[in-house]
């Protein structure tokens, strides 16, 4: 039976091996109402120039 594109080759047992992205939403009041935590994304990458929640993948 074919494998799904998402396991990979070597899991056994089914191991589910799809990256999992984490964000960080840090809200705080400021004197000017709430505040969000925000990054700007630089260099030469995808969407560079935009901003963004911080973010990364897990290691599981």
């Amino acid at each position: 039976m074919p494998q799904p594109s998402n396991i990979h080759p070597q899991a056994s047992g089914g191991r589910h091996t799809v990256p999992v992205d984490v964000h960080l939403l840090a809200v705080r009041d400021g004197d000017r109402g709430q505040e969000v935590l925000l990054s700007r994304r630089a260099g030469d990458v995808y969407a560079s120039g935009l901003w963004h929640a911080p973010s990364g993948h897990v290691e599981l």
